[in-house]
Parts: structure tokens; C-alpha cells; sequence
């Protein structure tokens, strides 16, 4: 039982029932990718857009349709801590597609644990820009 203002709570937290990225199927991830983008859609209004890459995961497009609200930095929240439950890398390369000012955009993302790729650009794979290892320890938590 946990505590919450002094008063016990009903809520017991336990460590998240991810599966390790390696582990599941080509369909498990699509289906993993596929719930992402719709919960940040009807959830959040936030227009996300993932690609598997392997063992990881490309965000394509992250566009929230109420800027301002934090509304994306919501949706990115969580595609982190279900990374690093998960144990898979995030790859981004933030752009000027919508409008928005790129060096913004890198400071948010650096905000949530992103950092320049320094990785060798291997030959026929895109590099992005911007990459997000798994942090140990850290993860969702969810009620029982």
C-alpha cells in the first residue's frame, strides 16, 4: 500500500510488464508502434508517426494540433519510459517541417534524454540526428 499525504493509498505501484523489444515478433512491434500513434492521436491530439528500425525506433513526425499545451512533451513522456522498460533505442532528427525552429527543438529533445548520434553511419541505413539510449532503472510503474 502506498502512501500519498499521509493517508494510505489504495494504489499499489509495480514495476511495468513491458516486453523487451528483442523479444517480440515483426507483428508485436508493429502492433506496439501502431497503439503509440493512436493513443497520442485520440488521446493527446498529438500526430506521432514511428518507425521500427530493427531493434529501433525512428519518430518520424511528432506535431501536437494544440501547441503550447504540453501536450507533445506528454506523448514523448511516455514513448521514454516505455523505452526504457522496454529496453530499445529512440532515433530522431527534429526539422523545420512545421514551422518550428530547430535548435528549439533540439533542446527539447535533449530535455528528454536525447544526445547527438555520434554512431558511424553505417553503409544504407539512415542516421538521424538525435538518439535516446534506455536508462536503467527507470521505467513505468503501473497500478495492481
Amino acid at each position: 500500500m502506498a502512501m500519498s499525504s499521509g493517508r494510505p493509498s489504495l494504489t499499489v505501484k509495480r514495476g511495468c510488464t513491458c516486453s523487451t523489444w528483442g523479444m517480440l515478433d515483426a507483428v508485436a512491434r508493429a502492433m506496439v508502434l501502431v497503439y503509440f500513434m493512436d493513443w497520442a492521436w485520440i488521446f493527446h491530439e498529438v500526430e506521432l508517426k514511428l518507425l521500427s528500425r530493427g531493434e529501433r525506433i525512428a519518430i518520424c513526425e511528432l506535431h501536437s494540433m494544440r501547441p503550447a499545451e504540453g501536450r507533445a512533451r506528454k506523448v514523448m513522456d511516455e514513448i521514454g519510459l516505455w523505452a526504457d522498460c522496454a529496453r530499445v533505442v529512440l532515433e530522431l532528427s527534429p526539422s523545420d517541417q512545421w514551422g518550428a525552429d530547430v535548435a528549439r527543438l533540439t533542446r527539447f529533445y535533449k530535455s528528454l534524454g536525447f544526445e547527438p548520434n555520434e554512431e558511424y553511419a553505417e553503409p544504407l541505413r539512415i542516421k538521424e540526428s538525435l538518439i535516446r539510449y534506455p536508462l536503467r532503472g527507470r521505467g513505468h510503474m503501473s497500478p495492481r
